[in-house]
């Protein structure tokens, strides 16, 4: 691996003559320093990663105690997630033109010390200004919009002229979200061990590892060269990255009449922000619903114990989840072009998947917890089928010219209509159901929590019926792409 790493620096274009970067000859550990570059890079970007995601959820693991201690409702509590996403959406675009035309180290330096400055002073904000913890996680949004829009275009310059090495890291990267989330439970778990009585001390430990990191890209991490590889495009299916001549384009307004007339591009984007909803719904309230689902049942055992297996199974099952789709994608692919639409049925079968697996844990989380904890492991499993099929659709049906507009405005329509409110619903409905009710048991509580959840399913059910509706159009916009170029 550390060899492929040192063999991947970039290529004069035209030629298989490695680029050199200057460097002090004299100086040992800038000799050190360039020829471990592409192993710097994937360290901090794929580290940056899992921290991201676990900071992103970990309000989530302690969300009850949240509640309790800004005296807030459920409504109220999805907002924090909502108002991040919100930052985060519209931050996107102007960090994607920004890292298209400045040093993205600056952009890296500044995403790290606004994350790390808002995640601590969340946790110092007094139980009377619930709308500055909310700032402080708007404030994580942006510094999220900065990491999020440079860090894979950061990776495809690294490694652009190994294509195996820079598929492994796209796939180690994608494996912060499951790794994220699970840690972030855990870490609810271990702070409330710790400090029973403050659930703060849960956003006091990533800020730790974040800062490292930035002492990281300060002293191991250097701009890649830009727009200097040349690779001959090869059949798609099996070369995603390829780069080829730009279009004619020149104006914005001509690039989404092209982005809008394919199809597939439009079936990808309801399919994305379908599923995003779902998936951040449910992500941001099944703490909550697990809490109150081991209470009810008084099971034999430490609540903690319990809950600690349930985050260490969901980061296991969500990396299975990756990796199933991205070894099963490849094997058939390179058996025939009859299995070209691979992607597109297992995207479908994952969501029908996860839509009925969903139903059937809400029915069951009532009455048997061991039952529903099987169910539960085979749907996160599921639910991270999609995150590699997805990238590889999106690049085999967009050009390579077009692919940052096209990504942003992905961003934009998936956060607006997606995972920005499907918190905040949720947590409507649960405090709906609870004005209905007189007495506000640990069952009822729990029985209102999983009726919120209900519409995901539903949601899922769409994301898998628009990956179906791909596979008759996806073949055509691809074979457009390559006539084009």
């Amino acid at each position: 691996m550390i060899q492929d790493l040192h063999e991947s620096r970039p290529l004069i274009a035209g030629t298989q003559t490695p680029i050199e970067l200057p460097f002090k000859e004299n100086n040992k550990f800038q000799k050190f320093k360039h020829k471990n570059q592409t192993f710097f890079t994937a360290f901090i970007l794929c580290s940056l990663s899992v921290l991201n995601v676990t900071d992103r959820f970990v309000v989530s693991s302690v969300l009850i105690d949240v509640q309790k201690f800004f005296n807030v409702d459920k409504s109220t509590a999805g907002l924090l997630q909502t108002a991040f996403l919100l930052c985060y959406m519209a931050f996107s675009p102007l960090n994607g033109y920004l890292g298209d035309r400045i040093n993205r180290k600056y952009l890296l330096v500044f995403s790290l010390v606004l994350w790390i400055s808002s995640t601590v002073a969340g946790s110092y904000i007094p139980a009377d200004k619930f709308y500055l913890f909310v700032l402080c996680r708007c404030l994580f949004g942006v510094a999220t919009a900065s990491f999020e829009t440079i860090a894979v275009p950061i990776i495809g310059d690294r490694f652009m002229n190994n294509q195996k090495l820079r598929n492994k890291i796209l796939l180690i990267f994608c494996l912060g979200s499951p790794l994220g989330t699970g840690v972030s439970y855990l870490i609810g778990i271990v702070s409330k061990n710790a400090y029973p009585d403050d659930w703060r001390f849960s956003m006091r430990i990533t800020p730790i590892y974040t800062l490292l990191v930035l002492i990281a890209v300060f002293v191991g991490y250097e701009e890649p060269v830009r727009e200097l590889i040349s690779i001959e495009q090869l059949d798609s299916t099996e070369e995603h990255f390829s780069i080829t001549k730009r279009n004619n384009s020149k104006h914005f307004l001509d690039d989404l009449k092209i982005l809008f007339k394919k199809k597939t591009y439009i079936l990808l984007m309801f399919t994305w922000t379908t599923n995003l909803a779902a998936y951040v719904g449910f992500s941001w309230w099944s703490p909550t619903i697990i809490d109150y689902s081991l209470k009810n049942k008084r099971l034999p055992y430490k609540l903690d114990d319990i809950k600690t297996s349930y985050s260490i199974l969901q980061a296991l099952c969500g990396v299975l989840g990756l990796l199933i789709p991205y070894k099963a994608s490849a094997f058939f692919k390179r058996k025939s072009i009859k299995f070209a639409k691979t992607d597109c049925y297992f995207m479908a079968c994952g969501f029908f998947a996860s839509s009925v697996l969903l139903y059937i844990y809400l029915a069951t989380i009532h009455f048997d917890a061991y039952f529903s904890l099987y169910i539960y492991m085979i749907m996160i499993v599921c639910f991270n089928l999609c995150w590699i099929l997805e990238k590889n659709i999106f690049l085999d049906i967009v050009e390579p010219s077009l692919r940052s507009t096209a990504n942003s405005i992905i961003i934009f329509v998936l956060h607006l209509f997606g995972d920005s409110a499907s918190p905040y619903w949720v947590g409507l409905i649960v405090d709906k159901c609870l004005e209905y009710r007189t007495d506000k048991t640990m069952s009822q509580l729990l029985f209102c929590s999983t009726l919120s959840v209900y519409p995901l399913v539903f949601l899922y059910f769409l994301s898998g019926a628009f990956s179906l509706f791909m596979s008759f159009t996806f073949l055509n916009d691809k074979q457009n792409v390559q006539r084009n170029f």
